[in-house]
């Protein structure tokens, strides 16, 4: 569970899809910069001033419990910190830059390709949308949701952003640094003025493993394809078994589309 703009809850169907693919696909570059050997840890440069000092393994463990309190109804919901905003946060700039990507790679020749599988032409944009019509009433005037054929930046952003303001009330989290560099009572008068508990800024990631990483991973998959992966798969240096086979593409489990109230977002 977390605490989001709409009260403790977790992300379901069609949300819930989109915020558990983008994890899965920032995890996947995540692992790209971890180095094979050990001392050799490096900052991911996630575009995010929280995240950016961190390391690649730090950044792996953080998505790892954001996803753990908006998937899995079990797990009691955490204070909200800087920390875990930024995180989440983060992860609907992965959904940003894959729709742009999407789109920039949607050539007019490629388009009319006769082997192209047209299915996948808007995959991106297409579970933008069906979190969009899961989360807000389709017949509100103001609710113009897009064609995921869309090729407008600009409206993208603005759903993404809706969809993202469903758990993040505020963007409270990039003032850390502001608050930080006040001196104590001016920070304090700056919290209380824009409502920010007092230890809201107050969390930090341990340093963080090759195999801590891994672990999380993990826990990531088993938590979004309901199928745990060997440890060594993660990659990063640690051995594969001699006898080791390449599993088949995982899948972002269904999750439930249970009744959700609508709002105008």
């Amino acid at each position: 569970m977390y605490d989001t703009s709409l009260g403790e809850r977790v992300l379901r169907g069609a949300e819930a899809r989109l915020f558990a693919g983008a994890a899965w696909q920032l995890t996947d570059e995540l692992r790209s910069w971890i180095p094979s050997k050990p001392g050799q840890s490096r900052s991911f440069g996630i575009s995010n001033p929280l995240l950016d000092p961190l390391t690649a393994e730090q950044v792996l463990v953080l998505i790892d419990r954001v996803t753990a309190y908006l998937l899995d109804r079990d797990i009691e919901a955490p204070s909200r910190t800087a920390l875990l905003d930024a995180t989440i946060a983060t992860i609907y700039q992965k959904v940003t830059a894959s729709i742009e990507a999407e789109i920039d790679s949607a050539s007019p020749a490629l388009s009319l390709a006769e082997d192209l599988d047209e299915r996948h032409q808007y995959d991106e944009r297409a579970d933008v949308v069906a979190a969009c019509y899961q989360t807000v009433d389709p017949d509100s005037e103001y609710c113009e949701i897009p064609d995921p054929d869309c090729v407008d930046m600009e409206i993208w952003q603005e759903w993404i952003d809706r969809l993202r303001d469903r758990i993040l009330p505020d963007q409270d989290w990039g003032l850390e640094a502001m608050a930080m560099d006040l001196p104590p009572d001016k920070s304090a008068a700056l919290k209380q003025s824009m409502g920010i508990q007092g230890d809201y800024f107050i969390d930090t990631v341990a340093d963080a493993s090759v195999e801590e990483a891994a672990t999380a991973w993990c826990n990531l998959l088993e938590r979004i394809t309901g199928v745990r992966p060997e440890f060594w798969r993660f990659g990063a240096g640690i051995p594969m078994p001699e006898n080791a086979s390449i599993p088949p593409p995982y899948d972002v489990l269904s999750f439930s589309d249970g009744p959700e109230p609508l709002e105008d977002f």
